[in-house]
């Protein structure tokens, strides 16, 4: 991919047909897909190589951005345009640098460099999202804020994060305590009003939680009823603990693709 296609689009479904085939012919010379088609999985399969190629798509044209910035970049690009990266045809990495140098697409960096400036602190939970990382380690809300916000031994990533941690804590604590005031049951907490309440609300994106649900609130509280439900989310997990694996990718219960860097024989690509 690093040396066919050029890197000059804003994601793999706008790159041109004729060079998606030319792909699909390379992929067939190199692995057997006939017998992906006999396959009674193949859609799925089939699936997971489209995530692959996609994901791969992205992180080349990432690297060669990071190369143009560090030959040279927006300051001196004719320095740039002479250092072509290793295996990348002279061709293409000019049509990837005049791909960088449209308004499109330094608008578009400059609206994800804003954003992330906005963040209070990154998630160290890696590509799962919160409610990911929440549902496969059987993490309740709290802890899993604690553990997408600590290294291994325990230790904040910023002082920012620990005093966020500190609030929930005492929301949960104040919570709990007028509970037992006023005779109530120890219910589960409402995760959710707790973290709007103390780290707020971004564009219909509550910290620490994620996306809010296009749900009704009765909706939403049904569904949570159900995860807080031992019984019910140790039934979904085995439910998809059978899922069979395939080679060629997964699928994560939040359609997130999750790298762990092994990539296998997909490296080739």
């Amino acid at each position: 991919m690093w040396r066919n296609i050029p890197l000059d689009r804003s994601g793999w479904k706008n790159v041109d047909q004729f060079e998606k085939t030319s792909l699909d012919v390379h992929l067939k010379a190199k692995f057997d897909l006939a017998q992906v088609e006999k396959d009674i999985r193949a859609s799925k399969i089939k699936g997971g190589i489209q995530q692959v190629i996609q994901k791969r798509f992205s992180d080349r044209k990432h690297s060669a951005k990071v190369d143009f910035l560090n030959g040279g970049g927006y300051a001196d690009i004719e320095r740039a345009r002479n250092k072509v990266p290793e295996d990348m045809t002279k061709e293409n990495w000019n049509k990837s640098i005049h791909h960088f140098l449209t308004p499109e697409h330094i608008k578009r960096t400059l609206a994800i460099a804003t954003c992330r400036g906005n963040q209070r602190y990154a998630n160290r939970g890696g590509s799962s999202s919160y409610a990911s990382t929440s549902f496969k380690e059987s993490l309740q809300r709290l802890e899993m804020f604690h553990k997408t916000h600590t290294d291994k031994d325990g230790n904040f990533s910023s002082s920012v994060a620990e005093e966020d941690y500190r609030r929930l804590v005492l929301q949960y604590e104040a919570l709990s305590q007028r509970s037992c005031e006023e005779g109530g049951s120890s219910s589960q907490p409402d995760d959710l009003a707790i973290f709007e309440n103390v780290l707020g609300l971004r564009r219909g994106h509550t910290r620490g939680i994620g996306r809010k649900p296009c749900l009704s609130t009765s909706r939403v509280a049904l569904f949570q009823s159900w995860f807080q439900n031992p019984d019910f989310r140790n039934e979904l997990q085995n439910l998809l603990s059978s899922s069979y694996p395939t080679k060629f990718g997964s699928e994560d219960v939040d359609g997130e693709e999750v790298d762990d860097g092994s990539d296998d024989d997909m490296d080739i690509i």
